[in-house]
Formats: C-alpha cells, structure tokens, sequence
C-alpha cells in the first residue's frame, strides 16, 4: 500500500493537490511547480512495488493530448465513441493520464454536448447513443452523487439532471443505476455502470499561477 503521510508530504511540499481515486492502490496528483504543470499517478502492485507516470506541460500553455480538444478556461476533453462499461471507461481515461470527465460549470456541459452532438451517428453503443459516461457515482451512498475524487456535484459546480423520462431523474431504476452520464439534449442520468456508452475523458486545466 501507499504510505499516505510520505504522498501527502511530498505534495504539500511543491504546492500540489491530491485526487485520491476510487481505489486504495492509487494516487493521482495535479501539480503546479515552477512554471509547470505536472500530473503524477503513483500506483501500487504485488509486493508494495510502487509505479509512477508522469506527464508535464509549461503552464501557459494546454494540458492535453493532440486528440483531445482544448477549451480555454474549460478543460481538454475527448469523446470516446466505443461504447464501454463505466469502469473499464475509467480505465481508459486513466491509461490516457486523464479521468472520466467532471462537469464543473454550465459552460463546460455546453461543450460537450456539442461534441456529441458532432460525433452522432459515430458513436457506437447497442444501448442508447444520446449518452456518455461522466467521473460521478452513488456508489457509497444512494443519492449522494460525488465525482471520482470523492467530492460531491454540487461542489463540483454542476448538477443538472435531465427531464426527459416520466420520472424525474436520477431514479435508480431497477435498483441498480448507480453510474453518471449526460443526455444528448443536456442534463444528466443514472444509469446501470455495466451498460456499454460513449464516455468522455478529461485531463487537468494548465496552471494559472
């Protein structure tokens, strides 16, 4: 396992700021360290090995990845239009050093419904193609919707569920609708994480100190 107090300590050293993830075994750390943005993920394996990946970009400019579209004072997001499971798009995300995507403003949902509403017909999901997967669950606790850092929506800056069913949402139908997505004509939804959807990634904003 990761000692907690040793990653504390060293982000609290060079001014960074931990998001712990879903699991025990990760860290993900955004830092801002002379003039530069960095994002670290230290990972834990068999035996307490540890792993680290570390991305780093000069801090006036985008934090991103050349297929991610950059949105000034939004973020650097990418639709991914292969339907997955939420967890395994997570995963995904993860492997791009980014995580599923957190809807901070109403701004940014304007974004990426605009992005899904570009990417129509390509998305491919059996399910329903007017969704996308987003960083935000109940998984702990029905009806307390947090991001993947543990933070709640509301917080977060965002939480605009969708009107279009009978139901007014998030519903947990079935009893078992516990994962975050958005709705093509804006607003969000639960949905059942093992339903293959589109799901959008997200990486850090740049610096701006």
């Amino acid at each position: 396992m990761i000692q907690p107090l040793v990653v504390s300590i060293f982000a609290i050293l060079i001014g960074g700021q931990i998001q712990p993830s879903l699991s025990s075994e990760e860290m993900n750390l955004h830092l801002c360290k002379s003039n530069k943005t960095v994002t670290v993920q230290i990972l834990t394996g068999q035996n307490d090995d540890m792993s680290c990946k570390c991305q780093a970009g000069l801090s006036n400019q985008p934090f991103t990845r050349e297929d991610y579209l950059y949105t000034p004072g939004i973020g650097s997001h990418k639709l991914h239009t292969v339907a997955k499971p939420w967890n395994e798009a997570r995963q995904i995300c993860k492997e791009e050093n980014a995580h599923l995507a957190i809807i901070n403003s109403k701004a940014e949902e304007k974004v990426l419904l605009e992005t899904m509403k570009k990417a129509g017909l390509r998305i491919n999901a059996r399910h329903t193609t007017d969704q996308a997967y987003l960083g935000i669950h109940d998984f702990f606790k029905e009806g307390e919707w947090l991001t993947i850092f543990g933070e709640s929506i509301y917080s977060a800056g965002y939480a605009e569920w969708s009107t279009n069913w009978y139901v007014r949402q998030p519903d947990n139908a079935g009893n078992g609708e516990n994962c975050g997505t958005l709705v093509l004509n804006g607003g969000m939804n639960d949905n059942a994480c093992h339903i293959p959807l589109a799901f959008f990634c997200e990486t850090p904003l740049p610096c701006t100190d």
